[in-house]
């Protein structure tokens, strides 16, 4: 806490974020310094023990790190978790809106917003596109919940593959023709190609072909 100000851990402390125990400030959440922010979240559980609304931002972390930073007007970061996407592409981008359908992981980001004094941000309780409004995005950014189902693993908000048809079905009502989109998923299909789900999927013609890479 030696780069914090006082007022900042006076918030801290008033907020119920971290207490005071003996002569130390501890917090039952996770702090992390990433790119001069400043990142709460919940601390490490196992994956049995944690909860559907649960907000780890170690994924978003390393996605962030891979980051198109073209100067936009206007990003998505879906499914935002702890925050971390929307505050780096708000550094770079105009207005960002950051959208996630946990609204215990709004409450965070919000938080990690304030504290690190970012404004361009508007936050959206939504599941994927539904609480969008129909504006054309340079930048969608996906970090998605899905997850290997062969053993019947579904946590974080039962993933799985239908989550990327809805995102993909929908993603071309929402992405400029000569914008960016970056997802981090999972397909875990030994009988089809992925990139034929993703192109099933987009529905889209053969003139208007999707680039990916891998």
């Amino acid at each position: 806490f030696e780069i914090l100000n006082d007022k900042t851990i006076s918030f801290l402390l008033d907020s119920g974020i971290c207490k005071i125990r003996q002569n130390d400030i501890i917090s039952e959440f996770r702090c992390t310094l990433f790119e001069d922010f400043l990142i709460f979240s919940d601390p490490d559980v196992p994956d049995c023990e944690q909860s559907d609304l649960y907000v780890d931002p170690l994924w978003d972390r390393y996605l962030s790190k891979l980051l198109i930073r073209d100067k936009m007007k206007a990003a998505l970061d879906m499914g935002g978790g702890a925050g971390i996407i929307s505050l780096v592409l708000s550094t770079f981008t105009d207005i960002v809106y950051y959208v996630d359908i946990n609204p215990r992981a709004i409450k965070i980001a919000k938080l990690n917003a304030a504290l690190n004094l970012v404004e361009n941000i508007i936050f959206i309780n939504s599941d994927l596109f539904r609480n969008i409004p129909n504006i054309k995005f340079d930048y969608i950014v996906f970090n998605s919940p899905t997850d290997r189902e062969g053993n019947d693993y579904k946590r974080l908000l039962e993933a799985g593959e239908q989550i990327l048809q809805r995102f993909f079905t929908h993603l071309k009502y929402y992405l400029r023709q000569d914008g960016y989109c970056q997802v981090s998923m999972g397909i875990y299909d030994s009988n089809r190609n992925a990139f034929e789900k993703i192109n099933s999927w987009l529905s889209i013609q053969e003139k208007e072909k999707l680039y990916l890479i891998w």
